[in-house]
């Protein structure tokens, strides 16, 4: 964080501080001038009728009586909590008074261990005569300031972690920003390179034998397929994590799911070489609650990864397990398999592993997919060794959840 924004967050944090002082000294002052009529009021009843009243009612504090070249007061009334103030009135008066001469000023607002005092001079005959004190301790008044102290340090500070956190969040998201450009312009440019140069190959009409022209038609058939591929697949990408995609679940029968993916791929795995099947445990799973349309979206895709890296003579199967509360389907191939490492960055934008960079594609397929899953509020994660084959797992809710409210 910059050394400019932390002076100004400090400055604010000190400015909260006054405010909140303020408002202390506000109650304070209240008390006082609460205080201040009270000790008007029975100095003018002592002085109209000589005497004070023997009962009191509404006493805010206690009320005593200094009179001239008197060091002890007199206590004139009190409430409940008189006794509190006996050691505050006796140390007040101390250190108020001098050891020949009582003062003559009082002060309007005396605060001492959070006491709120008021205090009126008597004068007699243009003599002075003593002084009525009104006193009350602010009882509430010490842990009011330091719960407030501790109220903003920790407020602040978990402010400050916060913004510290959004700082370093809004940097790597930059950073993922700028290296997704950066691989999206890659993958468009690729495609976009190879056809520029053959067209303008063929344009200059450099190449005059039919095979190799035909050669070069069927790599800007290859390269336009794939330069679409990766904006359709970036559109869909960029649909899904804007939720521009319906992912409402009903109950659906497996057979509406499967059925149209066994129509799919079957007849299309055995025209390449390779042994499609649907295993009956995944035939044999009830109504499942999910959307039809993104499980099927979601199985084409895992589906073209496992043809993509299954060679001649393989196989790819889909298989599932079924609990009270979910089934897992499992979609597994006897492909080259994926290292540890690649199996932890699979489902990243763009991401092709060590041993797949000979096989096109844009990358975007598995990143579309954990997109799908986490849209649904499921999970997906794949096992795999080098040479052996590749599983994908992926879980489907069998009935809708229940929010828990306690």
């Amino acid at each position: 964080m910059k050394i400019k924004n932390v002076v100004l967050f400090f400055l604010l944090y000190c400015f909260i501080l006054l405010v909140g002082f303020f408002a202390i000294y506000i109650v304070q002052y209240h008390y006082h001038s609460d205080l201040k009529t009270q000790t008007e009021q029975i100095k003018e009843q002592w002085l109209r009728t000589g005497q004070f009243e023997t009962e009191k009612e509404h006493l805010h504090g206690c009320v005593f009586y200094l009179e001239n070249n008197q060091t002890a007061p007199v206590l004139l009334y009190s409430d409940n909590g008189s006794l509190i103030y006996q050691d505050f009135l006796t140390d007040f008066i101390a250190q108020h008074t001098s050891s020949e001469k009582l003062y003559q000023i009082i002060p309007d607002c005396q605060s001492l261990s959070f006491f709120a005092i008021a205090s009126s001079p008597v004068y007699i005959n243009a003599d002075f005569a003593g002084s009525i004190f009104s006193a009350h301790k602010i009882s509430y008044l010490p842990s009011v300031v330091y719960a407030f102290l501790l109220f903003c340090t920790f407020v602040y500070c978990i402010l400050f972690m916060h913004l510290a956190f959004l700082r370093r969040t809004n940097a790597r998201i930059s950073s993922i920003y700028r290296k997704y450009i950066a691989n999206v312009s890659h993958e468009l440019k690729s495609p976009i390179a190879s056809i520029h140069a053959i067209t303008e190959t063929l344009n200059a009409e450099l190449v005059n034998d039919e095979e190799t022209l035909h050669k070069y038609y069927r790599i800007i058939d290859r390269e336009s397929h794939r330069l679409e591929q990766s904006v359709l697949d970036i559109i869909e990408l960029s649909k899904i994590q804007d939720q521009r995609i319906d992912v409402s679940k009903k109950m659906t029968p497996v057979s509406d799911i499967l059925t149209p993916i066994g129509r799919r791929y079957k007849d299309f795995c055995e025209d390449i070489g390779i042994c499609f099947s649907i295993d009956p445990s995944a035939a044999a799973l009830p109504d499942l609650y999910t959307n039809e349309d993104r499980i099927i979206q979601l199985l084409q895709i895992l589906l073209d990864n496992a043809v993509k890296f299954t060679s001649e003579n393989g196989r790819i199967s889909i298989k599932a397990e079924c609990t009270d509360k979910q089934a897992v389907f499992c979609i597994s191939d006897t492909g080259c398999g994926m290292d540890e490492e690649t199996i932890s960055h699979i489902f990243e934008r763009f991401y092709r592993g060590n041993n797949t960079s000979e096989y096109a594609g844009s990358g975007l397929g598995l990143s579309i997919a954990r997109e799908l899953v986490n849209a649904l509020d499921e999970k997906i994660w794949a096992e795999s060794k080098i040479e052996e084959g590749t599983s994908f797992y992926f879980t489907v809710s069998r009935k809708k959840k229940r929010l828990k409210l306690f």
